[in-house]
């Protein structure tokens, strides 16, 4: 869950769930630590909004390869 403030600067960010836990957690707060964002709009103004965002992530690389 993200909270965005009323100038789009990102003001809190938790990991809901994460499967497997523990491999891609970090990646995503980076991730969502540099994304620019805009204001929540209500009735033309700005106002701090929270937001709900999946991500998926694909691993690539060597064939076969498996988490443990």
């Amino acid at each position: 869950m993200l909270l965005i403030d009323e100038s789009g600067q990102l003001r809190h960010l938790e990991i809901l769930e994460a499967n497997p836990p523990g491999i891609f957690e970090e990646s995503a707060r980076a991730a969502f630590r540099i994304t620019p964002f805009s204001p929540g709009q209500r009735g033309g103004e700005a106002v701090k909004c929270r937001m709900i965002v999946k991500i998926d992530f694909t691993l690539t690389g060597i064939e076969g390869a498996r988490l443990e």
